[in-house]
């Protein structure tokens, strides 16, 4: 993803909603709701560079989804991290 670990970790509560149970260590998420977990891990890479002047931050993001209901949560998730464009 093109965005800093931090940045990810911020807006990840929108991507939970719902979500009772979650827990956060150090790098790893593991929410869960009855039938549903989630596991995320978020580990930052070295920034993409365009040009001399240009870099964009990066994030490798796992998601391990577990139970029913991983097309809505990925549709939430997907929201969650939408961005506007122009």
């Amino acid at each position: 993803m093109a965005l800093t670990v931090a940045d990810f970790f911020r807006h990840l509560p929108h991507a939970l909603r719902g979500y009772t149970a979650v827990t956060i260590d150090a790098d790893t998420v593991v929410a869960e709701q009855p039938g549903r977990r989630v596991t995320i891990r978020a580990t930052p890479l070295p920034p993409r560079r365009i040009g001399p002047t240009l870099a964009l931050p990066r994030a490798l993001v796992v998601l391990e989804l577990e139970g029913d209901g991983e097309a809505a949560f990925l549709e939430q998730f997907n929201r969650a991290f939408q961005r506007g464009g122009g």
